[in-house]
């Protein structure tokens, strides 16, 4: 077990030169930190090029390079003097850079910096002093973030899937928490598409989230209101504090959103048996109304220079309605049509609070350790009421459905960074996570006061991983390698049935080799080996009833996906970023719909794996600006190859697909900047579904006042309403589609007022993401 990591170490110590480590820190006259500098080595005699890195948010920058007898380093930042500095070994250099002359001021300086910077193969974005940081919140950033894709809630990187989300290193929970972090607290955004044997396996990609810090000490208060007029009005409102005094920092965040919209949705199921056929087309209207509050609380405590100790406590609450009323046309083959009434009234509440403890160990320049440990409690609870009105044959029918699910999740990771033979840096880590789940599903027929149908589910999942990571550094190549194992061992009991108890060990390679020419042009090349685990509820053999015609539910036996990740990035003229990558997956899951066993006439959707998927992709990133116009444009297409079954044949899944998405800003003044931003979805085909294109247009203004403690912004998402898309399911013998039409053109008005200039805090972090991202 141990010899591939040994390998590992071997191979990369026998390649690496003598290097030398070389950190400082950038300064603006004020003794302020100046974030995202470039710096460059170049040696001597011939000014030729060796490394570069750029500074962090706090100005400091740290990099190994080979050992060179003279050289100096070259530091630039948009608005100061370009500074050469005569290379100092074993020193950690403090540079100071003194204003242009024509040096604007502070909010026109930051609004003229690159947007876009790629380096290793990780795209950074830049959010402080453009319209993404008015934008809302960390959900709304990320919806207009080149890269990055927003649907229903759900965040993807472009051909990579749902990512595993950082901010300032430390991972979230879910979407609810990107509430509590405002798009002004924000600094910048990273997105990894190939992630390192150092993150989880379940992660094809990685979105590393960076927010501004405090540096005074003083407490930073931020209250905000954000209205959003549409079909049905919701508002978020909330409170932002954070102090910091000596080496004790606390932070309280609070929000509380009433969110409720009127969504239609066309939709039909074909169900094709060997004699007949049955058609169900359906227009529903749908109300849901939501009332969340979600808290965080988290103190951070240095103690002396070396030891970092922090607690944090999470809590959502979730109360949630959803009223929805449907006319129903069933039609069988030789059969006379039915007309049905379909009125669906029901509740969920959700309860999610996580306690964590954290602790860091800086032992000295070299060598750190990270510990992290956390308890997970959420449970949900929900009601509905269906009454199915058959209006052919005057008949009526009526159920009520309760669902419990709870979860407990325990988990904990410790991390540590070191230099292997003091040259070769080396990172390590362990990790155990422990997911206990409960629930079950009653359904009764309220008219006959009988009982449906009941089922229990019970999933017990222990996860232990641990990874190597290598980061050699051979002349003017940079390398990543690294190996992480993953052990399982799963356990599923069903209404008393054991009915599914594995255990499996997985091995994960990853590899990175990058080639920086000079700031404006290199190049990377990577390759991971990655594992989507089902969800939960993928597992979950409970029902979801929807109607008498249809429910859904888990397949306990229901295989993990592997899938092997090749990429490619290249950096053009500073401002033009390429990526091509190719993915192949084994045992891929889809969401299928098939007959029921006992009645065919039934719709059954559940989670299946099929043999195999691929996909090619490749896509471009383009930075441009010009006097008081801003401009990013991405462009993008994936084409996939795979065959799905469908009415007794094999269909060829391979449409090409794109996308495009540009995002501008006109800055009118200091105080008001105007933005208009598009995106455009081609029709595309994955797996089992077809999706038909849409598209977006969005416009806005935002206003600074009062030295600007007080923001206030105007947005329209939306505008030609067609955002929204309609996809068709086919496999088996079902073919399934739905065009909704949701309540997404809406105009926001968001205030915004800083006490103290208010900037991020402490962040939420968590050992056990991916489990809860299961759930």
């Amino acid at each position: 077990m141990k010899k591939p990591a040994l390998i590992i170490i071997m191979l990369c110590a026998a390649l690496t030169a003598s290097t030398q480590t070389y950190k400082g820190i950038i300064k603006d006259i004020n003794g302020k930190g100046l974030p995202f500098a470039n710096v460059v080595l170049y040696a001597l005699p011939d000014s030729t090029f060796v490394n570069g890195v750029i500074t962090n948010d706090l100005g400091e920058f740290t990099f190994e390079s080979k050992t060179i007898e003279a050289g100096y380093l070259k530091v630039s930042f948009i608005g100061y003097e370009t500074a050469t500095v005569p290379l100092h070994k074993d020193k950690i250099e403090t540079i100071i850079l003194n204003p242009t002359t024509n040096q604007l001021s502070e909010v026109e300086v930051v609004s003229r910096r690159p947007v876009i910077k790629q380096i290793a193969g990780k795209l950074i974005i830049s959010i402080k002093g453009t319209s993404l940081s008015e934008a809302g919140n960390l959900m709304d950033v990320l919806q207009k973030t080149p890269g990055l894709q927003v649907k229903n809630g759900i965040i993807s990187v472009f051909g990579k899937g749902k990512p595993i989300i950082f901010i300032n290193g430390r991972e979230i929970k879910n979407n609810a928490e990107l509430e509590s972090l405002q798009s002004d607290d924000i600094a910048n955004i990273e997105i990894d598409r190939n992630p390192s044997a150092r993150y989880s396996a379940a992660g094809n990609a990685v979105v590393r989230v960076t927010t501004r810090k405090i540096t005074r000490d003083r407490i930073h208060i931020q209250v905000y209101d954000r209205a959003y007029f549409a079909r049905k009005f919701s508002n978020i409102s909330g409170l932002q504090m954070n102090s910091k005094w000596n080496k004790t920092q606390v932070s309280v965040n609070y929000s509380y959103m009433h969110q409720q919209s009127k969504d239609y949705e066309d939709a039909y199921e074909i169900n094709t048996q060997a004699h007949y056929t049955i058609k169900n087309k359906s227009f529903s209207v749908m109300e849901p109304k939501t009332k969340r509050h979600n808290l965080f609380a988290g103190v951070h405590q240095k103690l002396g220079k070396k030891h970092t100790l922090g607690a944090q406590y999470s809590y959502i609450s979730s109360d949630r309605e959803d009223l929805t009323q449907g006319n129903q046309d069933i039609s069988k083959t030789n059969t006379p049509s039915i007309q049905r009434f379909v009125l669906k009234n029901g509740n969920n509440y959700y309860n999610l609070s996580v306690y964590s403890v954290n602790y860091e160990f800086k032992i000295d320049s070299i060598n750190s350790l990270q510990a992290l440990a956390d308890y997970t409690k959420s449970t949900s609870n929900g009601n509905e009421n269906i009454a199915e009105q058959n209006r052919t044959n005057a008949t009526l029918q009526k159920s009520n459905i309760a669902n419990i699910n709870n979860y407990d999740v325990y988990s904990a990771k410790i991390d540590y960074n070191t230099n292997l033979f003091g040259k070769l840096p080396l990172q390590t880590g362990i990790k155990f996570s422990q997911i206990e789940n409960g629930g079950s599903t009653l359904a009764t027929d309220i008219l006959q006061q009988t009982e449906k149908y009941f089922t229990s589910n019970t999933t017990t999942d222990r996860i232990g991983a641990g990874y190597i990571l290598l980061s050699p550094q051979i002349n003017k190549w940079e390398i990543e390698a690294g190996l992480r194992c993953e052990y399982i061992d799963r356990n599923i009991v069903s209404t008393g049935i054991n009915v599914l108890d594995s255990s499996y060990a997985k091995w994960f390679p990853t590899f990175n080799i990058s080639h920086r020419f000079s700031d404006d042009y290199n190049v990377n090349f990577s390759y991971a080996k990655k594992i989507q685990r089902p969800a939960f509820w993928e597992l979950n053999s409970n029902r979801n009833y929807i109607d008498s015609l249809a429910y859904s539910t888990g397949n306990p036996r229901l295989k993990a996906s592997i899938s092997h990740n090749i990429d490619m990035n290249i950096t053009l003229f500073g401002n033009l970023f390429l990526d091509l990558g190719y993915e192949y997956e084994e045992q891929a899951r889809i969401l299928s719909a098939i007959s029921d066993a006992n009645n065919p006439d039934i719709v059954v959707y559940t989670p299946v794996n099929i043999d195999k998927a691929a996909y090619f992709r490749a896509s471009a990133n383009y930075d441009w600006s010009y006097k008081f116009w801003k401009s990013t444009v991405s462009l993008g297409i994936e084409q996939p190859f795979m065959k799905i079954p469908y009415l007794g044949k094999y269909k060829n899944i391979k449409k090409l697909s794109y996308y495009f998405q540009t995002n501008n800003d006109f800055k009118i003044s200091d105080k008001l900047t105007f933005f208009c931003n598009f995106s455009y979805y081609s029709a595309s085909e994955d797996l089992m579904s077809y999706y038909y294109d849409n598209y977006n247009l969005s416009s806005g203004i935002n206003a600074s006042l009062f030295d600007n403690k007080l923001k206030v912004s105007l947005y329209v998402n939306d505008i030609l309403n067609a955002s929204e898309t309609a996809w068709k399911d086919q496999y088996g013998n079902i073919e399934s589609y739905s065009d909704q039409d949701r309540d997404r053109t809406y105009l926001r008005l968001s205030i915004k007022y800083n006490i103290n200039k208010y900037k991020g805090g402490i962040r939420k972090q968590t050992a056990g993401k991916d489990e809860i991202d299961r759930i």
